[in-house]
């Protein structure tokens, strides 16, 4: 019974990537507007063909699958042929009927051909071989899983930085902008006795801190776009930015159990601890085999001619059929040593298991709670912004009326951009931690990386080339 390849088969994220192979020469030609604009979707579906560690796993999951053939061999029919002719020379001493001894020699050619055909009929070790072939090619279609979800998260996360590092360069480049204006005010208003020399030296520093945070920025933007562009395997241009109405909810504000139970059921790293249970449990019957006899049936045809000294111009054909017991009686405690090493590997496997299980079910519960906490960060930041907004505002009023100082609006403007820059960077986290409960969950498929890119702006496009 061979169900594993189907099912592997009739998975969605496999299915897909067979299609994204399919309409790889759609992508490498895309037109001018994927070479210009990548949103998070697009990027995904370039790494999926470009990335090196990927490719690696799906040939490692391809090698894999002829572990089933191959152990299949040892339940089949063997058919072997062999044949052999050789030369003789042999020098013959023979004693009379006189007593006397006499010698001659004899050439001779002789030869030996057969066909052998064996069936194994009780090979207890090849049936747990056969099976755990079977549970590696799934174990190895786990592990394609679990590159997949981690690329996916990889990805978003480099996408998700290059947003955040434009941010903090737009951010820079507008505080740079505000300070020169603000000092330019206040070297007038010092001239014209309005401001004091500290409102210079104050706006000054600033400015001169500023301009230190734009370069940094601006470094940050070309790291953070490298790194995404060895993702997907070649160069960007620009990338979709976060539309931060979008950024809500919705229907997975579910209870940390119920994720816990999804991520049980349908965690791919779970589920390769289980297969490696399963296979370390087969291996201990496999090692305890040795202790089992083999039975095999056996049909040959042979034919020799001069064979032998005593059989010289004799042709013989032989035919046999017979079965072939082997019975272990002691091999020098090689099978007890090896079943105990894969009984104590057991072990090691089971652990491996439940600390898999506890490290998932501790990430998803904080795949919840986070995703909660940006939520609601998300939200609280919006506000944020614009009580720094409208605060601003009320400064610079009251600079002009004589009642705020050129200080003051210089730390309301700098409270307006924090409040931007860490509204930008907790959007930033909401998207990447929407993956992040989709991946503890097993659920990061195409549906769910269709749900992170819509909560892209399809008509905002960040330029990661700008200066």
């Amino acid at each position: 019974m061979r169900p594993t390849l189907s099912r592997i088969a009739a998975r969605p994220r496999l299915r897909r990537l067979l299609s994204l192979l399919a309409a790889a020469g759609l992508c490498s030609g895309a037109g001018l507007a994927h070479a210009t604009t990548l949103d998070l979707r697009t990027a995904v579906d370039r790494a999926l063909l470009a990335e090196a560690k990927y490719r690696a796993a799906r040939a490692e999951y391809a090698a894999m699958q002829q572990e089933i053939p191959r152990a299949r061999a040892g339940l089949l029919p063997q058919l072997s042929a062999s044949g052999s002719r050789t030369d003789n020379r042999a020098d013959i001493t023979q004693t009379n009927a006189l007593g006397q001894n006499t010698s001659r020699d004899s050439d001779y050619v002789s030869s030996n051909y057969s066909v052998t055909l064996r069936q194994p009929l009780v090979r207890y070790d090849s049936w747990i071989k056969y099976r755990q072939a079977d549970t590696r090619v799934e174990h190895a279609g786990r592990q394609v899983e679990l590159a997949h979800d981690s690329l996916i998260l990889s990805v978003g996360e480099s996408y998700l930085n290059c947003l955040l590092a434009d941010a903090v360069a737009q951010f820079a480049r507008a505080e740079v902008s505000a300070l020169e204006g603000l000092l330019e005010a206040a070297t007038r208003g010092l001239t014209a006795g309005t401001a004091t020399r500290t409102d210079v030296l104050d706006a000054e520093a600033r400015l001169d801190s500023a301009r230190v945070k734009l370069i940094e920025a601006r470094h940050g933007i070309d790291a953070a776009r490298r790194t995404l562009e060895a993702a997907v395997g070649e160069p960007i241009d620009a990338i979709r930015a976060i539309d931060a109405e979008r950024l809500v909810l919705g229907n997975l504000s579910g209870r940390i159990d119920d994720w816990r139970e999804a991520a049980l059921a349908g965690n791919p790293e779970i589920a390769a601890a289980r297969l490696a249970v399963d296979l370390a449990r087969d291996e201990t019957r496999l090692q305890r085999a040795g202790h089992y006899p083999t039975l095999d049936f056996i049909a040959q045809r042979q034919l020799a001619e001069s064979d032998s000294i005593s059989t010289l111009g004799t042709r013989t054909h032989t035919n046999l059929w017979g079965f072939q017991a082997n019975i272990p009686l002691f091999a020098g405690g090689y099978v007890i040593a090896s079943t105990r090493q894969a009984t104590a590997r057991l072990e090691r496997a089971q652990a491996e298991l439940d600390a898999t299980v506890e490290q998932i079910t501790l990430r998803s519960a904080r795949a919840v709670e986070g995703l909660k906490a940006a939520s609601q960060r998300v939200q609280a930041l919006a506000r944020a912004e614009d009580s720094a907004a409208a605060a601003l505002v009320g400064t610079e009023k009251g600079l002009r009326a004589g009642t705020r100082s050129f200080i003051d609006v210089l730390n309301a403007r700098q409270q307006l951009f924090e409040a931007r820059q860490n509204r930008a960077r907790a959007n930033a986290e909401f998207v990447l931690g929407l993956l992040e409960l989709k991946a503890s969950a097993g659920e990061l498929d195409d549906a769910a990386i269709t749900a992170a890119n819509s909560l892209l702006a399809t008509d905002v496009a960040i330029d990661l080339n700008s200066d």
